[in-house]
């Protein structure tokens, strides 16, 4: 399940009602292996939460372990669960138990790419990066912190180190925990049935240019279809602002607020040049004014050769030279 050694439970788990039908139907009792899977603290069948017995759960130990008995329960495995809570534990029991009988016939978490590329279709979108942020918020807000925790799975928003990033970076290892995909793989399936991907709204589109005082302002108004020769056929479209800023867009590359996001820089505009221009006379070197501006030191070199107007615009052509537009 994914479990590291200290977080497998001490003792092995059981149902007292799980005893006492066996005791009526077979005469003797039985330990149910979805019981001591980790994470596991109810019964499906008798939706009751389960017990810890005496017994200790302890891979190749020789000690005898005795039949389950109505006598040996010591106490229950968590306490004080919402109803909420508690019916995502049943969820999570019956997930594990198809696994166990092998009855997950749609097992699309083994295909570790298509997290990203699920969660970018249903709308948690930064750019052309996936919003991981709001992808985690939500997952917290879905399960929440009570379940999460008591299964071993804590969540902590915008760290690295958490589960959701592990399952989501490109270069996770295929071995991780069965119980991690199972829980992400059923947020993004209800998530895909409540939500459709975001299209393109009307203009007024937002100005992308965060040299211009109107960045952040819904007012780009113009856009000219064009289509990109790359062989996938997607439609795009040129973006205009009266600040000279042009971005190029896929039609269908939008965030959460049907936004266009930005595929491809072709104009920068006379604000970014003559801001480049004042970091560079104040002292400061290229390579912070490229971060600064969120550009490669290429472009600003190219944008720094050629004085800028203050009715020009600054275009980077497909030769990779600097041009002005009057």
């Amino acid at each position: 399940m994914g479990r590291w050694i200290p977080n497998i439970p001490r003792f092995i788990k059981q149902c007292p009602e799980c005893v006492r039908d066996d005791m009526e139907k077979y005469g003797e009792t039985y330990f149910r292996r979805l019981h001591q899977l980790p994470g596991v603290v109810c019964c499906v069948v008798h939706r009751c939460v389960l017990f810890e017995t005496h017994h200790p759960y302890r891979r190749g130990t020789r000690d005898a372990i005795s039949v389950p008995n109505s006598r040996g329960l010591l106490r229950p495995c968590v306490e004080n669960l919402s109803k909420p809570t508690f019916e995502r534990h049943v969820f999570f029991a019956s997930e594990c138990q198809k696994l166990l009988d092998r009855r997950l016939e749609d097992c699309r978490w083994r295909v570790r790419s298509g997290y990203a590329k699920r969660a970018f279709a249903i709308g948690y979108r930064y750019r052309y990066l996936v919003d991981r942020y709001g992808l985690e918020k939500d997952i917290l807000d879905f399960y929440g912190q009570d379940f999460l925790d008591s299964v071993g799975f804590h969540l902590k928003v915008a760290n690295d180190e958490n589960w959701v990033q592990r399952l989501l970076s490109p270069s996770a290892s295929s071995s991780s925990g069965v119980a991690t995909n199972l829980l992400l793989d059923n947020f993004l399936t209800v998530a895909e049935s409540r939500r459709k991907a975001p299209s393109l709204r009307p203009p007024p589109w937002t100005c992308q240019n965060s040299c211009a005082p109107h960045y952040g302002q819904s007012v780009v108004e113009t856009m000219r279809m064009a289509r990109r020769c790359d062989g996938n056929r997607r439609v795009s479209g040129r973006f205009m602002c009266s600040c000279g800023y042009i971005f190029l867009a896929y039609l269908d590359s939008v965030d959460k607020n049907g936004e266009p996001l930005v595929d491809r820089i072709i104009e920068y505009g006379p604000y970014v040049a003559q801001r480049a221009r004042e970091l560079r006379e104040a002292g400061i070197s290229l390579k912070e004014v490229a971060h600064r501006l969120n550009m490669s030191k290429d472009s600003v070199k190219r944008i720094l050769q050629f004085p800028v107007a203050a009715t020009g615009t600054c275009t980077l052509g497909n030769t990779g030279g600097a041009k002005i537009s009057p």
